[in-house]
């Protein structure tokens, strides 16, 4: 049985295709289509899953579950304290704000309602005492 049959290209010429070598050149790149595809969807769901704990954890969500999976912890509260009682100014404030998530200098003044030189005061405090760390705009405390 023959894999080719002639194709008639006008009645005086034919000329031979082999449908079975096609069908298979289409099937094998079908497949690393395919393939590529799923690789795709599977890093797509990663990502997504990644980002719905970040944002759990930034508005307040199930923060267990977030953290059950490798996202960073919150600080504990309980280490903080002893500096909140020996910190002068806004630094109990700001460590207060802090605690909850990271935040930019700007939040920080809306979180603790007091002005940009007081928090940039209380910034420069908890920096001299290396008690905070930035990450681009963003400031968070360091574990203790």
């Amino acid at each position: 049985m023959s894999n080719t049959r002639p194709l008639l290209v006008d009645s005086e010429h034919v000329e031979p295709v082999d449908e079975l070598a096609s069908v298979h050149e289409g099937l094998g790149r079908l497949r690393r289509e395919f393939e590529a595809f799923k690789k795709d969807h599977r890093d797509d769901w990663a990502n997504l899953g990644k980002m719905l704990q970040s944002a759990r954890v930034t508005f307040g969500g199930n923060v267990q579950a977030a953290t059950a999976s490798g996202a960073p912890q919150p600080p504990d509260e309980s280490a903080w304290n002893m500096w909140k009682q020996r910190l002068p100014g806004a630094c109990p404030k700001v460590i207060d704000a802090l605690l909850i998530q990271p935040l930019t200098a700007t939040q920080l003044i809306a979180a603790t309602g007091t002005s940009y030189s007081t928090v940039q005061r209380a910034i420069n405090v908890l920096e001299g005492n290396s008690l905070i760390e930035r990450e681009g705009t963003r400031i968070r405390l360091k574990r203790l």
